[in-house]
């Protein structure tokens, strides 16, 4: 059994990066004005410029965690926008996992490349609360 103790992971259908970004914009809001999450305990993976965009238009703050630099944690304020491979070893309350773009293995995972579904896997399992995961129509 696994440390997860929030409801079930979410998965939503979006047709492209740009309502993905704004979905994941929206959820992110939800969890630190309703749900009471820090900035700093919510992840977004992979990085895109356009979730940036779009959490920056909640008025959400973000900071990039970037190879071998250090989580500064709650002394740095921000959703954490990282690739997968920087969040392995590290855990949120809630991660999000955009995997809109066609080619993402999430949405071929029976031929996608065996790193490519471990590295989803990981992504994943950082979530000890909440876990979105965005794919493609």
């Amino acid at each position: 059994m696994g440390w997860f103790i929030g409801p079930k992971p979410e998965t939503v259908k979006c047709t492209d990066e740009k309502e993905e970004a704004k979905h994941i914009g929206t959820w992110a809001k939800q969890l630190i004005t309703q749900d009471g999450f820090a900035s700093y305990e919510i992840c977004i993976t992979p990085y895109k410029p356009a979730t940036r965009n779009a959490l920056e238009a909640e008025g959400i703050s973000t900071f990039e965690l970037k190879p071998r630099e250090e989580d500064p944690g709650s002394e740095e304020p921000g959703v954490r926008l990282a690739t997968m491979k920087r969040i392995k070893g590290l855990e949120f309350r809630a991660i999000a996992m955009g995997c809109t773009t066609e080619s993402d293995a999430m949405n071929n995972l029976d031929t996608a490349e065996l790193l490519d579904r471990c590295e989803r896997y990981v992504a994943a399992t950082r979530a000890r609360e909440r876990l979105l995961v965005c794919v493609g129509l």
